[in-house]
């Protein structure tokens, strides 16, 4: 669970919509207006759409890396087919944002994307069912899935917030509080049914088959593992598409930011090599991007250099994500070779990832939030500033895996269980396997460090960018996601034949691990020293 926060929790940032401030919808307005201190309807049918849509896509992420090996891929491939999956949802963003801003507007643009993500889903189940199950055609379904989450994600938020009247401030912070429970209560849920529905049913024969006679299939479904997400997500849209009657629907900006920060970019180094200057001392000093303020004026050349800046301190955090997103690769794997069964019941590889990671983030946020960070500012006088909160956050990462890699060496020395012909372990087969209960030390340092890490960083790669860059900003911290799967893609694709990197099973070494976690201390590195010279904007350093 990560990086889902929605892009903006302040008012000013999304009033009215539109450029000139004239209402969105008059008849809307009016009707929101006579009650003003309530919810406009309009969010009744977004909220519902967020739930769908994070309830869809963590089913399927749960299921992604354990599914392409059960279908034919090798365990190396599954990962690099995961990350790579994961680096396209991330990337996205930039994308649905282009479309939103230049093109259609925000309800537009999720609308056609859900479209997409909804087809996606429904290639997922129907390639599910043997005759059409082939990599080509379930990867087909997932990079469909893969551009709508990804280019709906810049959208659905800000388009909540465009349902506020300017002076309902305090009305738009708590429908930020409700959407971000919306996603948390998605994720939590579909941890907790969807892969049991998977487990609980069976369908065209798919099993885990020991090889020993008299030793019973463990079956399971699939097909019905991705059609619930997609009926829930079917069901989500349905209402969401049904409240358009009650929406104000912002027009599209027609500009591309990101390509506009690109041309004051260009024209500010052009500039600084034909020997142009700015002053850089005194009343009247002017910044390096100053150079660019010819096509759009100096404010917006600045708040580029502010960006710039601001991604510059937190870019080391795309290493922090590539070793975050492995809990569904190396971390599912490594459970798969340990013993599985608690009070008596065997707990799948993809039950085990979808429901102790968000149940574990959700009570450290609370916990840190209501506790730890005030102890700490007012009791003991530390400032638990963003940055130092995604500098230790960063780190517990970093101390998550390592200790994962510690424990991969007895995990693999003592595997004892039986693996079917995919290489799958046979329930209840390792029965004297580290048990893995021996996992939780890991998922609680990870998990405390994401609490730490993964929500301050979107706040603060919006708070600390100008009013023009708020957006765009967001959307550049989930491209670091995206810039983290890529890493990873590029690590395995180097080292995953080395003997030293990979057993002869496919399975990871320890050295694997220590080599991933020896990046991402690098980085960790990286970041505190950006975080020791970052100034911030007033009001914004503390916790």
């Amino acid at each position: 669970m990560k990086a889902d926060k929605p892009t903006s929790s302040d008012p000013s940032a999304m009033e009215l919509g539109t450029l000139d401030g004239s209402p969105l919808n008059k008849d809307v307005d009016a009707a929101i207006a006579q009650n003003p201190d309530k919810f406009p309807k309009a969010v009744w049918f977004i909220l519902p759409n967020e739930f769908g849509e994070r309830f869809t896509y963590y089913a399927v992420s749960a299921f992604i890396n354990r599914y392409l090996q059960f279908i034919g891929a090798s365990a190396e491939s599954a990962k690099l087919s995961t990350h790579s999956w994961k680096m396209i949802t991330y990337f996205c963003p930039l994308f649905g944002a282009a479309l939103s801003d230049s093109y259609f507007g925000k309800y537009k643009t999720i609308v056609g994307l859900s479209f997409i993500y909804l087809l996606g889903n429904i290639v997922l189940v129907v390639t599910s069912i043997p005759s059409f199950r082939t990599l080509g055609s379930v990867s087909a379904g997932l990079y469909l899935i893969a551009v709508g989450t990804g280019g709906i994600k810049p959208c659905v938020g800000p388009h909540g917030g465009d349902q506020f009247l300017p002076t309902q401030g305090d009305l738009l912070r708590r429908f930020f509080a409700l959407f971000y429970i919306a996603i948390n209560l998605g994720s939590l849920l579909t941890g907790f049914v969807t892969p049991a529905l998977k487990d609980a049913t069976s369908c065209w024969g798919d099993a885990i088959k020991s090889k020993e006679p008299g030793v019973p299939d463990t079956t399971f479904c699939y097909t019905a593992g991705f059609a619930l997400p997609t009926a829930v997500f079917l069901v989500s849209f349905a209402v969401f598409v049904y409240g358009d009657r009650y929406y104000r629907v912002a027009p599209p900006q027609g500009e591309f930011v990101p390509y506009k920060m690109l041309l004051v970019t260009w024209d500010a180094v052009r500039a600084y090599i034909g020997g142009e200057r700015t002053m850089t001392s005194g009343p009247d000093a002017a910044g390096f991007f100053s150079l660019g303020a010819g096509r759009f004026g100096l404010q917006f050349a600045q708040d580029t250099g502010e960006f710039l800046s601001v991604l510059a301190v937190i870019f080391p955090i795309a290493f922090v994500w590539m070793v975050y997103d492995q809990q569904s690769t190396e971390w599912q794997q490594q459970y798969d070779r340990m013993n599985q069964v608690f009070f008596g019941a065997n707990i799948s590889p993809e039950t085990w990832i979808a429901v102790v990671n968000p149940v574990l983030v959700v009570s450290l946020l609370y916990v840190l939030a209501t506790i730890v960070y005030p102890f700490l500012e007012t009791r003991i006088g530390v400032r638990v500033t963003p940055l130092r909160r995604m500098v230790l956050g960063s780190a517990l990462v970093m101390a998550g895996f390592l200790v994962s890699g510690w424990l991969q060496g007895s995990v693999m020395a003592d595997f004892d269980g039986e693996t079917d012909a995919k290489g799958f372990q046979v329930p209840h087969s390792c029965k004297n396997c580290v048990h893995g209960a021996w996992q939780m030390p890991q998922w609680i340092l990870l998990s405390l460090g994401e609490a730490m890490f993964s929500p301050t960083g979107n706040e603060f790669a919006y708070t600390q960018v100008s009013e023009s860059m708020k957006a765009i900003s967001s959307s550049f911290w989930l491209l670091l996601v995206a810039i983290g799967n890529l890493s990873v893609v590029l690590v395995e694709d180097a080292v995953s034949s080395s003997s030293w990197a990979t057993f002869p099973s496919g399975d990871s070494r320890p050295a694997k691990f220590y080599l991933y976690t020896g990046i991402g201390a690098v980085a960790v590195l990286w970041l505190a020293v950006g975080a020791s010279r970052f100034k911030y904007k007033p009001g914004t350093e503390s916790a």
